[in-house]
């Protein structure tokens, strides 16, 4: 990724915040692309402390499976509701 990519895309992320009247905030790790000299109205930008990417990639691995798994259950379970009570 180059600088020019990731400040195009925080943009657009700005953006779409503005549209729907949210601020959020964005970890970023040390990356050359990922340089601080830019600011927007609706996105934070925070840098991660050196050597902590690999703790949270690991985290966001082992829940992500769990996540899904929720997510899917509650799709399904929601599918029957419906079959149950408007068919």
């Amino acid at each position: 990724m180059t600088a020019d990519i990731w400040k195009e895309w925080l943009k657009k992320i700005d953006r779409r915040m503005g549209a729907k009247k949210r601020k959020t905030v964005m970890l970023r790790d040390i990356c050359a692309a990922h340089n601080g000299d830019v600011q927007f109205a609706n996105v934070k930008l925070v840098f991660l402390r050196p050597n902590t990417t690999s703790l949270i990639q690991t985290t966001i691995r082992v829940s992500s499976p769990a996540l899904f798994e929720t997510s899917y259950k509650i799709i399904k379970l929601t599918d029957c509701y419906n079959i149950y009570y408007y068919t």
